[in-house]
Parts: structure tokens; C-alpha cells; sequence
């Protein structure tokens, strides 16, 4: 099983650790670090978020933060579509 990042969801990434990181770097760096980590656990248990508004999705909840990681599995690749933040409106 491998990670792989499309560009959104590494531009979402940076841009929400750049907003958080202008009213407090630690919590940034927090926050990046546990994003990350959740999603290093897809690797050994890729079923691990709940099913997907969007069909054919998963979410994974990141504990302790305010944010949701959109992926969907294909063969032996995890794709990150997005990181989103709970309260965004969700695209149609």
C-alpha cells in the first residue's frame, strides 16, 4: 500500500497550516503533525475513516483537530483528494 497526495490536497495542507501557523506556529506545526500521521495509519488500515459524502470516499476524522482528510482507495494506492476543514461547505 502506498500514500499518494493529489495537488489539492497538498495545497490545502499548506494553505491551512500558513493560516493557523499567523496566530500560532506551534498549533500549526500540531496540527500538520497530526494530519499527517492520520494519514500515515491509512497505510496499514485504509478502511480506517468512515464512508464518504462524495460516493466512492472515505473520511478520516483528525483527533483533536477540526479537520477531515477525503481519500478514496484504489488497488494498493491511497489517494488524498483533501484536507477540509469541518465547518467548509462541502463542493456539490
Amino acid at each position: 500500500m502506498k500514500i499518494e497526495w493529489s495537488k489539492t490536497a497538498i495545497e490545502d495542507l499548506k494553505s491551512l497550516r500558513a493560516y493557523i501557523s499567523e496566530h500560532d506556529p506551534a498549533a500549526a506545526t500540531r496540527t500538520a503533525t497530526s494530519i499527517l500521521s492520520g494519514v500515515e495509519s491509512l497505510l496499514k488500515f485504509p478502511g480506517l475513516g468512515r464512508a464518504g459524502r462524495v460516493p466512492h470516499t472515505r473520511e478520516l476524522i483528525i483527533p483533536d483537530t477540526s479537520y477531515l482528510v477525503i481519500y478514496h482507495v484504489s488497488d494498493d494506492t491511497v489517494r488524498i483528494d483533501s484536507v477540509l476543514h469541518s465547518a467548509r461547505k462541502w463542493p456539490d
